[in-house]
């Protein structure tokens, strides 16, 4: 057995419910359930009986439950001596694809740092964060999707629509959805070139035969809210950032092509262990992920 499975065990004990001990750990159902079966495997007994109001301790786990609590004492005892002095002085780095720390990460990583250490949120294009976990400068990385399956293990966290922002008395914010057709010979401002919502939008126009217009690149999510704001150009964005930074002059136009769709993973190097804070933090994104109505996206 291992500890992550004797903490989820005292949980539901705690709770006599699986799904709230699952929120409680920041797991799915489906990944607290197996963690238990292994558990009862590898003990050779059932630890619970499950009726239609509660779940049932069995005797086996009456004798476990204070012994679990002991070791789990003396390991949170253990871990916080050798934490001391940690605090504001240690954090573990982490990378973010440029606008993801907003769109899902904010609220995980706040809820994070006060139960555990800092987090050096550093927030990169698409290709440097993949690398910086590749090199091992970073244990995690939120980035966009589809991922590269024989170098990273990635976990779908968050879909939205990719989007332009524009005034809205700009012509094209009167419309419901965008072809790329619509954007020929229309200066736009986006984040890095490399990005891959940059990239498909420009394999997008080339296909349709013409090369997209860019007025410049940015580094900063704020500049372009502003530029749109003040009519200064048409930016490329998301429609969840557009929501989470609305303005009463800009608007936002999603695009009809399902290409421009724009899905959001956690990624470690593949077959890599992360660390213990490393790994709760993955499991605390990936149980947020799970609140969430949006479904993953097929990128074709």
């Amino acid at each position: 057995m291992d500890i992550r499975q004797l903490r989820y065990f005292v949980e539901i004990c705690k709770y006599k419910n699986f799904t709230r001990a699952a929120e409680a750990c920041f797991i799915s159902l489906q990944g607290i359930s197996m963690s238990v079966m292994r558990l009862e495997e590898e003990l050779n007994h059932k630890l619970f009986r499950r009726t239609p109001k509660e779940i049932i301790l069995t005797e086996h786990a009456e004798y476990l439950l204070p012994r679990a609590k002991k070791v789990l004492a003396i390991i949170d005892e253990t871990e916080a001596y050798f934490r001391q002095g940690m605090g504001k002085d240690e954090s573990i780095p982490v990378m973010f694809v440029m606008g993801s720390y907003e769109e899902v990460a904010g609220e995980v990583v706040r809820k994070f740092q006060q139960d555990y250490v800092n987090i050096e949120v550093i927030e990169r294009h698409d290709p440097v964060c993949e690398k910086a976990v590749l090199d091992g400068d970073a244990e995690l990385a939120v980035t966009v999707g589809p991922i590269d399956d024989s170098k990273f293990d990635a976990t779908w966290l968050y879909s939205t629509k990719n989007v332009m922002i524009m005034h809205k008395d700009n012509p094209l914010a009167k419309k419901n959805t965008l072809s790329v057709y619509d954007l020929k010979d229309i200066p736009i401002v986006a984040l890095n070139e490399t990005m891959k919502s940059f990239t498909n939008f420009r394999y997008s126009c080339r296909h349709a035969g013409f090369e997209p217009q860019v007025k410049s690149f940015s580094d900063s999510v704020m500049l372009l809210y502003y530029l749109a704001d003040t009519d200064q150009a048409i930016c490329l964005s998301t429609l969840s950032l557009a929501n989470r930074m609305a303005r009463s002059n800009v608007v936002a136009v999603p695009f009809e092509d399902p290409i421009f769709d724009r899905d959001l993973y956690v990624i470690k190097k593949k077959g890599v262990t992360p660390s213990y804070y490393a790994s709760v933090l993955e499991q605390m994104l990936v149980a947020d992920s799970l609140h969430r109505e949006s479904k993953p996206i097929q990128i074709l």
